[in-house]
């Protein structure tokens, strides 16, 4: 049990470094790290995820960048909803 809880932390914060070296060779500003630990990605309700699309929305933030599309959601119409639409205007 303590060895999944350690490997999930670990895999958050390599994805982390990960994208902070993505952001760092492209000389692009971190505005914030929204992260959601503790909830399933299918959650729409995730407290960080909406305060994500709240600063989206409010034009904080120019790019959001997932290790994957999975880690945005794990719920293809809200991902639908917001790479075909939302993310569009």
């Amino acid at each position: 049990m303590r060895t999944s809880i350690l490997k999930r932390i670990t895999g958050i914060q390599n994805q982390k470094e990960m994208l902070r070296e993505y952001c760092k060779e492209r000389n692009w500003e971190i505005y914030d790290i929204y992260c959601d630990d503790g909830y399933s990605g299918i959650d729409r309700s995730r407290p960080e995820f909406g305060r994500l699309l709240h600063d989206c929305e409010t034009g904080k933030i120019d790019i959001v960048l997932c290790k994957d599309q999975s880690r945005f959601s794990r719920d293809i119409v809200v991902i639908e909803q917001f790479i075909n639409d939302k993310f569009l205007e």
